[in-house]
């Protein structure tokens, strides 16, 4: 009786975690436009990175990385890299409208 318990158990907190994932995920969507309509498009990325950054931080602490200095420079470029690159596409997509969504973009973005 114990592995079918420890089972339902599981499959709670499983059924719990996929709650609160789209809780946040839709949260996003509301905040985000409402964020637009407060801060220019270039805070907005960089805000989304810099949180994102915070968030995963104790991850980054609890787990080291063992990379030696060839993969830390590697990586070092590729985030610096990553960052630019996004944010010109990010705003790319707001200057070509082609859907209704980033029709929708567009007109905020004017």
């Amino acid at each position: 009786m114990g592995p079918v318990s420890s089972f339902g158990k599981h499959r709670a907190l499983g059924f719990l975690a996929a709650f609160f994932a789209s809780c946040f995920w839709g949260r996003g969507f509301f905040l985000g436009k409402i964020a637009l309509g407060e801060m220019n498009f270039g805070a907005i990325v960089l805000y989304r990175f810099v949180f994102a950054t915070l968030g995963l931080l104790p991850l980054l602490l609890a787990h080291r990385p063992r990379f030696n200095a060839a993969e830390w420079g590697m990586l070092l470029f590729a985030a610096l890299l990553g960052f630019p690159s996004n944010f010109s596409s990010s705003s790319k997509a707001c200057r070509s409208p082609r859907s209704r969504t980033l029709r929708l973009w567009w007109a905020r973005c004017r």
